[in-house]
């Protein structure tokens, strides 16, 4: 390569936009982001998706096909009931369209696809999410051999996969995609998205309908963290966080070496597991059951939290609560 060459290729380069780390993936609009890896060296499968595709980062993989088929029945389900109305597909893709570039901005990577496959994702993936939420809170008809519902294995991966951080699409494709079918399921008070969301995951979590409904006007920024909201008590009282108390958090040692030292364990009854008190040597927690569904969402909350900067710069509610320290994840074990 002569010089000319050489200096023309390395003038290309500087001109050159990132694609791994784009440049709005510091604005507040961008919240879906790549997990960090030094979080997925420690825990890779908590990360990935293992049965269903949601957005650009893992759609197309051969592992997630499966279920990629079943989104077309699943559009197929709803605009059954939609076209009589006259909204077909034609109108959810007008709808999503002109969203593209805030649809873009919310990805921390470059999109590859072109306008018409990514408006066309949102739509498929948006649809498939509505049409089954809508199946489990039995405001539609499942068919009695739908194997997503009939197969026990298909469930359990299916809804941790719709709470991975790198698996979402924006709440407002959501959003946009559930007022122009909702109208249509023939309910003089139909729910909410949110209400729909909350119903759908509360099957794995087990919280009481009384506690869930105070969080049914929820908006986040996708379902992961409209499920994070929620754990998070209405109008929480403002904190002051200190250097000194911020270095104090990640000091906090296991629940081991805390009893050793002399300090007593005991259930509190509430209903937010973030209520934790501490006083006269009792610390009081709130019981909580940690099984694959929990660690999973709580890791990728937790990844959440570290990347999306809004609540870099508030406070880290769950990553907080887990003792999960910036630099050094896992070091504080609370439930060891």
């Amino acid at each position: 390569m002569d010089k000319q060459a050489w200096i023309a290729l390395v003038e290309g380069q500087i001109d050159k936009s990132p694609k791994l780390l784009n440049r709005s993936a510091g604005k507040e609009s961008c919240c879906i982001f790549r997990v960090p890896q030094s979080l997925v060296e420690i825990n890779e499968k908590a990360y990935q998706p293992h049965i269903v595709s949601m957005g650009p980062y893992h759609h197309g993989k051969q592992h997630l096909e499966m279920i990629q088929e079943h989104k077309w029945r699943y559009l197929s389900s709803l605009l059954a009931r939609t076209r009589s109305h006259g909204v077909g597909f034609k109108d959810l893709f007008v709808a999503i369209e002109p969203l593209e570039q805030r649809i873009r901005e919310c990805y921390s990577e470059i999109i590859e696809f072109d306008s018409r496959q990514l408006i066309e994702m949102m739509v498929l993936d948006g649809c498939f999410v509505i049409e089954l939420f809508c199946m489990v809170a039995n405001l539609v008809q499942s068919g009695v051999d739908d194997p997503i519902f009939s197969m026990a294995w298909i469930f359990p991966f299916l809804t941790r996969d719709l709470l991975k951080l790198e698996n979402q699409i924006p709440y407002f494709v959501l959003e946009t995609l559930f007022e122009l079918t909702i109208l249509y399921l023939r309910r003089e008070n139909p729910p909410t998205l949110a209400e729909l969301a909350l119903h759908f995951f509360n099957y794995n979590v087990q919280r009481d309908v009384t506690t869930l409904q105070q969080y049914y006007i929820l908006k986040g920024k996708h379902l992961l963290g409209l499920f994070r909201e929620s754990f998070i008590p209405p109008s929480p009282q403002p904190k002051e966080t200190t250097r000194e108390s911020s270095h104090f958090l990640q000091l906090i040692p296991s629940a081991k070496k805390l009893h050793l030292a002399g300090i007593e364990f005991k259930p509190r009854r509430t209903n937010c597991f973030l209520d934790v008190k501490f006083g006269n040597g009792v610390l009081e927690i709130p019981p909580l059951t940690i099984d694959d569904f929990t660690s999973s969402v709580f890791l990728n909350i937790v990844a959440f939290e570290q990347c999306y900067l809004p609540l870099h710069e508030a406070h880290h509610d769950l990553c907080n609560f887990d003792g999960m320290p910036d630099q050094h994840p896992g070091r504080c074990r609370v439930f060891e």
